[in-house]
Order: C-alpha cells, then structure tokens, then sequence
C-alpha cells in the first residue's frame, strides 16, 4: 500500500494484468510521437540519460519537452484496475501507478514493434554482410 512508480513513459506497448489487490493509475497523453526509449525515474544517473537519448543527440533530457512541469498531469485520467482486471498502455504514453492494498500484484507483458529505421538499416546491413571485404574487421 502506498507504493508509487513516479511519472514516466515506456518505449513499448504495455498489457498490465492485475493478479491481486488494486492499483490506481495515471494517464496523460505527451508531446513525443513515436518515443524511441522511455524517461522514467529510473534512469536519474547522467551516463543512463547519454544511453537513453542517444537517438535525441540534440535534446536537453531535462527539457520540459521530455520532463513535463508537474501542473502538465492535472488533468490526468485516472484508472483502477482490481483483481482480473486488464489494462493496454500504449508506448510513450506518461503513467503513473500506485498501489492501494497491501498485497497488490500485477504481471506486465511489454511488446516493442520493429520500426521504419530498424527494417531499413537490418536490411542494408544483411546486404553489407553479403560481401566478405565488407564483413572484415
């Protein structure tokens, strides 16, 4: 009981599957579309945000593009999810989760689709492999 997962996004379509107790979650739509990596509280060190923004070489982490002020979830959707109950979050989406009993228990199933980028660029690079100069050290 009282628990909380801070604000944050997720890279990944999310099933939540509440098994036991309940939890309240917070919903609020953000300004990135097509998030490549999450921002959650979990990633606090410097080194971690170098690593999750790697694709965002020109971007500020703590840019309230990426860090909404806190009066941004105001108006937040509010959900509760109880035992059987299932809930689909989609990627980039803010959240935030708290547990209201003692023994609330959920499973989490993560689903990460392939983008534009990664099929064109695996695809470029099976056809560099093909080529015994190119696969050189």
């Amino acid at each position: 009981r009282g628990h909380v997962t801070g604000w944050h996004t997720d890279f990944q379509h999310n099933f939540t599957v509440q098994l036991r107790g309940s939890k309240s979650w917070r919903f609020k739509a953000g300004p990135v579309e097509h998030n490549v990596r999450a921002l959650t509280p979990h990633y606090r060190t410097r080194s971690n945000y170098e690593q999750q923004m790697k694709l965002h070489l020109t971007s500020d982490p703590m840019s309230p593009e990426y860090r909404p002020p806190d009066s941004f979830f105001d108006d937040a959707e509010e959900v509760t999810l109880g035992v059987g109950s299932v809930l689909y979050h989609p990627a980039g989406i803010w959240h935030r989760v708290e547990c209201l009993t003692d023994d609330s228990v959920s499973i989490n199933v993560s689903l990460s689709g392939a983008t534009w980028a990664e099929l064109l660029t695996n695809g470029i690079q099976q056809l560099l492999w093909a080529c015994p100069a190119l696969r050189a050290p």
